[in-house]
């Protein structure tokens, strides 16, 4: 194991740790990995518990809980997203408990995991400090493109990660027997990484090149290296392909293929001055790292020069240009989409923290910046009273009856253990103006179809989320809240408030003074 863990023990940093015979060896030669995952673990504390971290997290785990109730995604409850992250999703949820805090301490684990690749590939250009430095300041930054939790890509890095690290390991060895080894387990992981997140295959399939790429460079004859290229294609699939001829086994494949592989490219573009948003956003947070870059730039050209790791050099500049690639190719904004850049550029820019002089004020600088995207524990304790609060107003009219959840957190389906009459609960679906067509079924039909099965209680807010409202299905469901329900309940949540409508059978007081929801739209 020694072998494939090389941990250079720098000083001072590491003398206790070498020298010291009262610590285990395993320790010794572990310790920053393990103290990555430590310090995930704690700096992403304040979340635990908090049942609205984010709409999408809170969703998979509504789903999640469904499956393991044998709902089947994409037909009972749909969503696009690959069947591997709602498998992890669920795999938390059998743990027991409510299910919050047990997702959110494994998203914890697979961060600081991730952190410890990125502090195992890191310390290839730079030294044991440097790397370590550089796990700290993925997790710190993972706050900032809301991955303080559970979103996919806090998952599906540690396994883009694990399968970068082998491709720098393939830069050492001249044996293509060795290199095609470790190819074969890369495209492995990157199978797996498929079925979390789908946009990973701009990664996947820059790594597979560059297996071929150090085959090809051992003198491997053409046929040889195209059978091996095929070899590769397979593992990276087998994930997704097993997937397929289950829902095709179970006579669900036209489900499967829509949510899956085309729905994507039915969604709307988001507003131009949502993405002008998005884009100041962008640039405005990622400052430091847009310092940093050309010093890291040039630092690495010149270490490549002096020290003769060009490998290293092409690998991590590639690796870093295909995250970006992932980050764009959707088109649509979205704040976590740009999670899988940040292990390679963290990594690209850890030689900066090699020499105190410059060093120390860029680490300074990088996590600092970072920290303001951990919220407080009061904050996060506050939202999770409010779900619970929105749970208590609502529970009295589900009972026997349906929850519609049109504008709100999904998660009440699954606090409430209502029914869910229709098979689109997350809410953007019908909500949503830019998947007005992208999810398999007219949009305004399903709403007529959900508001005819008369739901005891309706969920909506005094405000949406989301950049422009789905102008069809909203004045159906204005029409049926006037005619036919009534406002109970106003929850003010820290974001905005919550608006509980009962079914006028069912309430049992006059409730709030009827209003038209969405005025301004």
């Amino acid at each position: 194991m020694s072998r494939l863990w090389p941990v250079n023990m720098d000083r001072p940093f590491g003398s206790i740790f070498r020298q010291s015979h009262y610590i285990p060896s395993f320790l010794r030669r572990y310790y920053p990995f393990i103290l990555l995952i430590i310090l995930a673990v704690v700096l992403r504390s304040p979340a635990y518990g908090d049942s609205d971290v984010s709409l999408d997290e809170e969703f998979y785990l509504v789903l999640a809980d469904r499956m393991i109730h044998g709902a089947i995604p994409y037909v009972d409850i749909w969503d696009r997203k690959p069947i591997g992250l709602f498998l992890i999703y669920a795999a938390t949820r059998l743990m027991g408990g409510d299910g919050f805090i047990q997702y959110q301490i494994t998203a914890a684990l697979f961060a600081g995991a991730t952190a410890g690749f990125i502090w195992l590939i890191a310390r290839r250009s730079a030294n044991n400090l440097a790397g370590i430095l550089a796990g700290l300041g993925y997790l710190c930054w993972l706050n900032l493109f809301s991955g303080s939790a559970g979103q996919s890509p806090v998952f599906y890095n540690l396994f883009v990660a694990a399968a970068a690290w082998l491709a720098f390991r393939s830069n050492d060895s001249t044996c293509p027997r060795h290199i095609a080894r470790l190819g074969a387990v890369a495209m492995a992981l990157c199978g797996v990484t498929l079925q979390i997140k789908y946009t990973a295959v701009a990664e996947s399939l820059f790594l597979g090149l560059w297996f071929l790429r150090r085959i090809w460079l051992t003198g491997q004859r053409p046929m040889m290296v195209a059978a091996i290229a095929i070899g590769y294609g397979l593992l990276g699939i087998v994930p997704t392909l097993g997937a397929t001829v289950w829902y095709a086994a179970i006579g669900h494949l036209p489900e499967f293929a829509y949510a899956n592989f085309w729905s994507i490219f039915d969604r709307g573009r988001l507003s131009a001055k949502f993405l002008a948003h998005a884009r100041d956003f962008f640039l405005i947070v990622t400052i430091p790292l847009q310092v940093c870059f050309p010093f890291a730039v040039m630092r690495r050209w010149q270490m490549q020069r002096l020290n003769g790791k060009q490998e290293d050099f092409i690998l991590i500049t590639g690796w870093l240009f295909a995250a970006f690639i992932g980050f764009v190719m959707i088109g649509n904004f979205y704040d976590h989409y740009f999670l899988p850049v940040l292990p390679p550029i963290f990594i690209y820019i850890a030689p900066l923290m090699i020499r105190p002089l410059t060093g120390v004020p860029v680490c300074i600088f990088l996590i600092i910046w970072g920290m303001p995207g951990y919220s407080s524990f009061t904050y996060n304790r506050e939202k999770h009273e409010k779900i619970m609060e929105l749970t208590a107003a609502v529970s009295p009219y589900v009972q026997k009856d349906c929850l519609f959840i049109f504008d709100g957190p999904a998660v009440v389906y699954m606090t409430t253990q209502a029914c869910i009459p229709t098979r689109f609960a997350y809410p953007d679906h019908l909500s949503n103006e830019v998947e007005k067509h992208a999810i398999g079924a007219d949009t305004v039909e399903e709403m007529r179809r959900v508001l005819a099965t008369r739901p005891g209680a309706i969920i909506t807010a005094a405000a949406p989320v989301i950049p422009t409202m789905n102008r069809d299905t909203l004045p159906v469901l204005r029409s049926a809240l006037m005619k036919d329900y009534r406002p109970v309940a106003a929850i003010r949540h820290p974001d905005r408030i919550f608006y509980v409508y009962a079914r006028n059978d069912l309430a049992k007081s006059k409730g709030m003074r009827p209003f038209l929801p969405y005025a301004d739209y």
